[in-house]
């Protein structure tokens, strides 16, 4: 992590997953009653514990709930983007997610294919083949936040004090399949 300083602008320069996730972990936690899944709380005196933990072991990545929220607005029809992830790693990881959750839902579903390294795009607007995992996803993310944190961050911020909507979850999902925002 690097801190850069030119004259009165500072800006934050990270170099992993891991840091970003922290960093964005963060920023969560100062905002009472957000709108991310892995905020926690802070105590009766409100103070807020604002460590982080850079292994990612004890939590999921904040990208992951990002990405999610992007894939439920589906915007990318829009674009002529079409999830061609096979229909056997679909059903792999169905039948995977299915075991410890009957309940599961098609995004949900579409997370575990991700997390086997399945999840194909096909963009014909550019004609090309995306195929993404989640250190690809979280790489997209990094190299999203390195080139233009501060609207990054203005979209976290929106998304945690609830003032997110669909242009927002679509940047998210651009982020984490182009490492930018493209279309739109």
């Amino acid at each position: 992590m690097a801190i850069i300083a030119t004259g009165k602008e500072y800006k934050l320069q990270l170099g992993t997953i891991q840091e970003l996730d922290a960093v964005i972990k963060m920023v969560i936690k100062g905002i009472p009653d957000g709108f991310f899944d892995f905020q926690s709380k802070g105590n009766q005196f409100a103070t807020l514990d604002l460590r982080a933990d850079l292994s990612c072991d004890a939590e999921p990545p904040v990208f992951l709930d990002m990405f999610y929220n992007g894939l439920i607005t589906n915007y990318f029809r829009d674009y002529n983007i079409e999830l061609v992830t096979t229909q056997s790693d679909y059903e792999k990881a169905s039948k995977k997610l299915n075991a410890v959750n009957p309940q599961a839902c098609w995004e949900d579903v579409l997370l575990q294919v991700l997390s086997d390294g399945n999840l194909v795009f096909e963009d014909h607007y550019q004609g090309m083949t995306i195929e993404l995992d989640l250190s690809e996803v979280g790489s997209n993310f990094l190299n999203a936040f390195n080139d233009a944190p501060d609207y990054f961050m203005e979209l976290v911020l929106l998304h945690a004090n609830g003032g997110s909507d669909g242009i927002t979850y679509d940047s998210w999902l651009q982020m984490g399949t182009y490492g930018e925002v493209i279309y739109g």
